[in-house]
């Protein structure tokens, strides 16, 4: 009875264990492997232009719940470039490294769960057109890793671009008035500039009025994006500034994109702006110095104006610019203490000394008829005026 007893129990332990194994063999292979390696691919920069250097890296993680044993990371490159660099790995007819560590009293290695890990190679000799790149891993199971484990890129190598920066504002201006800055930017070769950035540096004495749009002004300087300028493209940004005050100022400006310019001089610039004082009124009877002292001089005593200046065009000359250049000169054998400039009955220039050889350059000329009268004054005393009529030109 017992032995029969102990028979059945036999029977029913070997019934289970075959069940067992049954059920295990039923398992499919993929949900035996708990390893599971994923890659992801990233390449820099993406497009490429030549001469320069393509990073690729391959991120592997193990996304799985246990160690992927003796894990391989192998990247298949392009011919026709430069491996640079493949650090921690072998280059045999493709770049192939080991991932994870060592385990203690075996040959084998293991990339644990949850583990990642980051692989980079670089090019060099990158030439125009299409380049691709992939990357797999894989581990010593024998069960499949499940998808994916593998990642591919295409890169494209276009042609540079290079950006020209001109500057032109409009000066001088007068004082309490606002004027232009004009800036071009030129992409002169066949290459698409990205990313493509304006900067203006503008003085403390002549803060911005106007912005346009794209553009922000922070401290001194004004930051304009000009995101991507096609090939033999021009692009264009007017800033208007404020001229409150007196001087000689200077601007300073550059254009930037995501690549290193193949000539960076000319895509710097730079433009001078002057703020000049309005014309002021004069004092009586064209006198200069203090209206008692003048009771006390003789009137000016009419000479021609080329007495007392050299190189002032031919009266009732027609004048095309706004613009008058000429010399003022001592009167031969007489000593003078100062000369003063007029455009009608306003003063807009006093000139101390001798002043032999002194040029005297007037800006903003008015736009009708006007008269330039030069009063020199002598050390004697005596004083000479000289004028001449000049017309605008129609």
């Amino acid at each position: 009875m017992i032995a029969a007893a102990n028979r059945t129990r036999v029977l029913l332990l070997v019934a289970l264990l075959a069940a067992w194994i049954v059920a295990v063999a039923a398992v499919p292979q993929a949900a035996r492997a708990a390893a599971d390696l994923t890659v992801e691919l990233v390449t820099t920069p993406d497009p490429a232009v030549p001469g320069d250097t393509l990073v690729v890296a391959a991120t592997v993680r193990n996304v799985g719940n246990t160690p992927a044993p003796d894990a391989v990371v192998n990247f298949t490159l392009p011919t026709g470039v430069s491996l640079d660099s493949f650090p921690g790995c072998f280059n045999f007819i493709i770049v192939s490294c080991a991932i994870g560590g060592a385990v203690e009293g075996s040959d084998e290695r293991q990339f644990a769960a949850g583990a990642s890990q980051t692989l980079t190679v670089t090019l060099s000799g990158l030439k125009l057109g299409t380049l691709e790149v992939s990357v797999n891993a894989s581990h010593n199971d024998v069960n499949t890793d499940p998808p994916p484990n593998f990642a591919t890129k295409v890169v494209t190598v276009e042609p540079s671009a290079d950006l020209k920066l001109e500057m032109a504002i409009t000066s001088p201006v007068t004082i309490g008035n606002n004027t232009n800055l004009l800036a071009t930017v030129e992409n002169q070769l066949s290459g698409t500039a990205r990313g493509t950035t304006l900067q203006i540096v503008t003085p403390l004495e002549t803060p911005v009025a106007v912005l346009p749009a794209g553009c922000t002004a922070t401290a001194l300087k004004v930051t304009c994006d000009l995101g991507t300028i096609a090939p033999q493209t021009t692009v264009t940004r007017s800033i208007e500034l404020a001229v409150p005050t007196e001087g000689t100022f200077v601007l300073l400006g550059s254009v930037t994109w995501s690549r290193p310019d193949p000539t960076p001089v000319d895509a710097q610039g730079q433009v001078t702006l002057s703020g000049v004082p309005p014309i002021g009124p004069v004092e009586p009877d064209l006198t200069p110095g203090d209206p008692a002292a003048a009771r006390e001089l003789p009137k000016p005593q009419p000479v021609s104006a080329a007495f007392v200046t050299t190189g002032l065009p031919r009266a009732g000359r027609c004048l095309r610019a706004r613009i008058l250049r000429f010399k003022l000169r001592r009167p031969s054998g007489l000593a003078i203490t100062q000369s003063d400039i007029y455009i009608g009955r306003q003063r807009v220039k006093r000139v101390t000394g001798a002043a032999l050889g002194k040029t005297v350059v007037l800006r903003g000329l008015p736009r009708k008829r006007f008269t330039l009268i030069v009063v020199t004054t002598l050390r004697e005393g005596g004083r000479l005026s000289g004028r001449r009529t000049f017309k605008p030109c129609r």
